[in-house]
């Protein structure tokens, strides 16, 4: 009996080190730069705020030798729910920071604020995009994670814009 009592105190401990953390951390793509800030609603659901700064580089078709880049702010609301938690757990993996696996719905807003284009001719339109997304989140060290996130989503705004788009994410990130 007392085996028992042990076996599932220790099982509520391990279950219990699987909610959630808040976290501050500062994260960086292939093109931007992101501060966010992750909160814990319950055991398995969380709210992260970012505002990033992000940028494009492309080829204009219609004059010859074109390229051209944009940076502009964008700022993001997102809701997670982390389904793997336990999983993790009983297999000995590390769930510091929510490192797990999740789905997301995730609202960024850009609003042509502080953009810098390397052109005159080209400028940002304020949109509006929410995905749908399935994401993973690893540790690579105490304070140091990657994530990778992607799926469908909707775009509208300024100038009849209103397109399906498709969202990828990799990020790295050094959680405070």
């Amino acid at each position: 009996m007392k085996k028992i009592i042990l076996i599932a105190l220790l099982v509520i401990t391990q279950i219990t080190q699987a909610q959630t953390t808040d976290n501050l951390s500062l994260k960086a793509g292939f093109i931007g730069l992101w501060g966010g800030y992750e909160k814990a609603v319950t055991e398995k659901i969380t709210v992260v705020g970012e505002i990033g700064y992000i940028g494009g580089f492309y080829n204009n078709q219609y004059l010859e030798n074109s390229r051209s880049s944009i940076f502009t702010l964008t700022l993001g609301l997102e809701g997670r729910y982390y389904y793997n938690f336990e999983r993790r757990i009983e297999k000995g993996k590390n769930t510091h920071n929510n490192a797990a696996n999740y789905f997301s719905i995730d609202a960024v807003y850009i609003p042509d604020l502080l953009t810098t284009p390397n052109n005159d001719n080209i400028n940002v339109l304020k949109t509006f995009n929410v995905f749908a997304k399935y994401g993973i989140k690893r540790n690579i060290s105490n304070n140091i994670n990657y994530e990778i996130a992607f799926g469908p989503g909707y775009q509208w705004g300024e100038d009849n814009i209103n397109s399906s788009t498709f969202g990828l994410d990799i990020k790295f990130a050094y959680v405070f």
